[in-house]
């Protein structure tokens, strides 16, 4: 009888899941956020006083500091992932030049063109597992900036009177 294979999960991750009800937390709060401050802006008209003009102030602030955290954020895991890719690769290249020494014939061919060989490294399940692990850390710590603020501003913007 032949071993069974075990079989992972097809789930997404607590980190996957959590970082799905952040992303659906901020589609709620944000409109909330943005109704508000629209208001806040017609309201205002040509002559803002320093309440309204110190909130618009605020959220271009905001704005460019969540995004440029995002992006700070995100780049850290998917740095890691290339290493990791690369690490990858130079393995298999390895084990195929150590393996062209006994058999020359096929793998002293592949060594030529070593494009095949570096694609057949990259699609392998560990190099999968890789890949779904750093974009998922990148895309929760990318989200996190955005939520923090968001959800902070629906809340407070939520308690203040026009």
């Amino acid at each position: 009888m032949p071993a069974r294979k075990s079989r992972r999960s097809a789930l997404p991750t607590s980190s996957a899941w959590e970082t799905t009800y952040k992303i659906g937390e901020m589609a709620i709060a944000a409109p909330q956020v943005i109704a508000h401050r629209t208001a806040r802006m017609m309201q205002a008209g040509a002559s803002p006083n320093r309440r309204d003009r110190q909130e618009f102030l605020l959220m271009g602030q905001e704005k460019l500091a969540a995004g440029s955290e995002a992006m700070l954020a995100m780049a850290q895991p998917l740095y890691k992932m290339n290493q990791e890719l690369l690490s990858i690769a130079a393995r298999q290249w390895w084990q195929a030049w150590t393996s062209a020494v006994s058999i020359p014939g096929a793998f002293a061919q592949q060594l030529q063109n070593p494009y095949p060989l570096l694609l057949r490294s990259l699609t392998t399940a560990a190099t999968s597992r890789t890949v779904q692990s750093s974009l998922t850390r990148a895309i929760a710590q990318g989200v996190a900036p955005a939520h923090k603020r968001v959800t902070a501003n629906a809340k407070r913007l939520g308690k203040l009177k026009h």
